[in-house]
């Protein structure tokens, strides 16, 4: 079974924002993002920012083109070391079994010390300029990770979420792993649970909640997201195990990696040549197209 959770792991990193929120994102999501034309527009906007302020390779006197091209080389550099990071935690975690974060704040600020480096040296070689103090090395990094920390406020607030295979991990995650407080036979289970005691339940780790409360999962890597009637919170499980002892009259499994309550659902749709169940909250669940006819059958049925 370890075993089983490593392989699943394996291609999935947490990483630690610097503004305290987390989420977890896919080697495929990372390849996606620094191919992507919306990073490549933040870097090219993130360099002419800095260069209209900044002469990078003092005292070579540089116009604002070079300077440019300069500070877009670092950017690039900075994010090869942050690939590079994430791949060897990545690696660590796979190896060892475990599950290490990866810190942005450290990432960030390695990426440019290295990046900064790089540049002093090209200074040296190529322009024969002396070789300037750890302590400047070091000042420069620092300034420039803090404008790299200004802009990955931007990144996690605005461009991550645009990108399949980038989970946000919320509160309501890290409480589902907490242990609950000691109680009485009485009062053991859960409220919501023991509300309707012939009702189907999905069981999670510490808890359990009452299927008719589910709109829909959703599978991401080795989480599933439960959208439900009070929120949206993620819990550390398989899709599959969490449906397989459902019946198909609370719900059913529409695509390999959702889950939509019988309740929630309204019709099947098409858009660009492929099936969806639409809900009745205007939500779109893919349908696969192995699953069309048994989906608008079970409509059929419960509908």
């Amino acid at each position: 079974m370890k075993a089983a959770e490593n392989k699943e792991n394996c291609h999935e990193l947490r990483v630690l924002a610097t503004n305290g929120r987390a989420f977890r994102v896919t080697s495929q999501a990372v390849r996606d993002i620094v191919t992507s034309r919306l990073f490549a527009i933040s870097m090219v906007l993130f360099s002419l920012c800095v260069a209209l302020l900044n002469a990078p390779m003092m005292p070579i006197p540089l116009g604002l083109p070079s300077r440019f091209l300069v500070f877009l080389a670092i950017c690039y550099l900075a994010t090869g070391f942050w690939i590079a990071l994430y791949c060897v935690i990545i690696f660590a975690n796979r190896r060892f079994g475990t599950d290490i974060p990866m810190p942005n704040i450290v990432s960030n600020f390695g990426g440019l010390f290295v990046a900064v480096l790089v540049k002093y040296l090209i200074a040296r070689v190529g322009f024969g300029l002396p070789w300037p103090g750890g302590w400047t090395i070091f000042l420069e990094s620092l300034r420039y990770a803090v404008i790299a920390t200004v802009c990955e406020f931007l990144t996690v607030a605005f461009m991550l979420p645009q990108f399949e295979g980038v989970s946000f991990l919320d509160q309501a995650t890290e409480k589902t792993d907490a242990p609950e407080a000691p109680a009485d036979d009485a009062t053991a289970q859960s409220p919501q649970a023991s509300a309707a005691p012939n009702a189907a339940v999905v069981h999670l780790k510490n808890r359990t909640i009452p299927a008719s409360n589910v709109i829909y999962m959703k599978s991401v890597e080795h989480y599933v997201e439960f959208v439900t009637d009070t929120g949206t919170f993620m819990e550390r499980a398989t899709l599959k195990d969490l449906t397989e002892s459902l019946p198909e009259t609370d719900g059913l499994q529409t695509h390999r990696s959702f889950w939509v309550n019988r309740k929630a659902a309204d019709r099947i749709e098409r858009r660009n040549g492929n099936s969806v169940l639409l809900l009745r909250d205007g939500t779109e669940i893919p349908v696969a197209r192995s699953r069309r006819t048994e989906v608008a059958e079970w409509l059929e049925q419960v509908g």
